[in-house]
């Protein structure tokens, strides 16, 4: 991709995800915030995923290039539209908490109580991977507004969440 686009910067992962090592080899060489642009397919929105909590966790900025619907991956879409199509696409990522608040969204059972609840677990749960408090207030407010909450309620059952997991680990130390 980047001898075809002419952009620097840019590395293939070679399948679709990003592993500790790929990303510390990254970090030597000086990157500090990612855009993720991996296949438009079932895996390449795995990789997505996983890579976003690896670099949220790390406390690094992540964003997603949204491949246009028809595009397999970005070599198609620099192979059909040119180079000049991906680096303009490249100019407005979506951050990755609002890619990740989307796909924890789309689930169709959103529209059931019992739905809604697991939907708020994975938020929750993918709130306490995210470092930088303004990345989790902006997942927070996506999050929440869609279903109905203010994101100080969602905030709320987050704190709740941890505590409970802190208690937890307090028993099984104890146990020990």
């Amino acid at each position: 991709i980047r001898e075809k686009s002419g952009l620097g910067n840019v590395i293939a992962l070679g399948d679709s995800s990003l592993s500790q090592t790929k990303l510390t080899w990254c970090l030597k060489y000086g990157a500090k915030s990612f855009i993720l642009a991996l296949d438009n397919d079932r895996a390449g929105e795995e990789g997505t995923e996983k890579a976003i909590k690896l670099l949220l966790g790390e406390g690094l900025k992540a964003y997603v290039l949204r491949l246009p619907e028809d595009t397999k991956d970005p070599d198609e879409l620099i192979r059909k539209k040119g180079p000049e199509a991906f680096k303009e696409l490249s100019k407005n990522p979506d951050k990755a908490v609002k890619w990740e608040a989307e796909r924890i969204l789309r689930r169709p059972e959103i529209k059931t109580g019992k739905g809604r609840d697991e939907i708020i677990e994975s938020a929750i749960s993918f709130m306490e991977r995210i470092q930088s408090p303004v990345q989790r207030h902006d997942f927070e407010d996506s999050v929440a507004g869609e279903l109905g909450l203010t994101p100080s309620l969602l905030e709320s059952e987050f704190k709740s969440y941890k505590e409970k997991k802190t208690r937890e680990a307090l028993k099984r130390d104890y146990r020990k």
